[in-house]
């Protein structure tokens, strides 16, 4: 429990998460609380928030870098292996899938015509699922694709 000042300047105690800095549950009565507990009670941490965040991206960017390393590495046998997946009808099923849900615009700058479909993760390469893709215009992709 934590005793938190909200934007309109008034005070309550919320249960906030340690690790992502979020309220959990609604706020708890002052009146069940002690005067004692009550002034005992250590602020609420404005800063968990963005450092769960900023550890968040990090995570994302490694987990980015060692997929791409983990790509170079492959066998021209694995890499012939996915270019055959991308001319499945199951490929161009769910890629298609993708750019409809998306409008066909570009996710990364949100002003071109999506033309290429991005793997965020490889994780379930050939059952992906639709929130591991993104539609991308070729700019856009080449970014996603530089180091």
């Amino acid at each position: 429990m934590r005793f938190r000042t909200l934007s309109n300047k008034t005070t309550a105690v919320h249960v906030q998460c340690t690790i992502c800095g979020e309220a959990v549950g609604g706020a708890i009565k002052k009146t069940s609380i002690t005067p004692e507990q009550l002034v005992a009670l250590p602020l609420w941490d404005e800063g968990l928030r963005e450092t769960y965040r900023q550890m968040a991206a990090d995570h994302y960017r490694d987990e980015r870098a060692g997929q791409r390393d983990e790509w170079d590495q492959q066998s021209p046998a694995r890499k012939a292996e996915y270019a055959a997946y991308l001319q499945s009808d199951h490929w161009k099923d769910i890629r298609q899938r993708a750019l409809v849900r998306d409008r066909f615009l570009c996710q990364g700058c949100l002003r071109d015509k999506a033309t290429e479909v991005h793997h965020l993760t490889y994780a379930h390469r050939g059952d992906e699922l639709l929130f591991e893709l993104i539609s991308l215009c070729d700019p856009c992709h080449e970014r996603a694709h530089s180091k």
